[in-house]
C-alpha cells in the first residue's frame, strides 16, 4: 500500500518550554491532524541542541496536500506554529512504496 511520509524538522521558538511545546503539539495532532481523511499516524521526537521532528503518514498524496491546505486555518495550528521558530522550519515528502 503506498503511503505519503511527511517529515518536518524545526527549532523551538524562544523562550518556548519543551513542555509548553508538547501540549501545543498534542493539541494539534488531536485537533486538526488526526481528524484529516488519511491520516493514518504522526509521531514527534527531539533532540539536543533543540532539533525536533514530527512524523506524518498520510495514506495518499491527495489527503496530504488536504491537511496541508486546511492548516493555516485550524486553530490549533496557529497556536502550533507559534511554538516554532518558523525560519528554521524544513519539510519533505517520500513516498513508501
Amino acid at each position: 500500500m503506498p503511503v505519503v511520509i511527511e517529515v518536518v524538522r524545526f527549532k523551538l521558538a524562544p523562550g518556548v518550554s519543551t513542555a509548553a511545546f508538547l501540549a501545543l503539539d498534542q493539541a494539534v495532532e488531536r485537533e486538526h491532524v488526526a481528524k484529516q481523511a488519511g491520516f493514518l499516524r504522526r509521531e514527534s521526537a527531539s533532540a539536543p541542541p533543540g532539533e525536533w521532528l514530527v512524523i506524518v503518514h498520510w495514506a495518499s498524496a491527495a489527503d496530504a496536500d488536504a491537511s496541508m491546505a486546511s492548516f493555516e486555518a485550524a486553530p490549533a495550528a496557529a497556536a502550533f506554529m507559534k511554538g516554532l521558530e518558523v525560519s528554521s522550519m524544513i519539510m519533505q515528502r517520500f513516498h513508501r512504496h
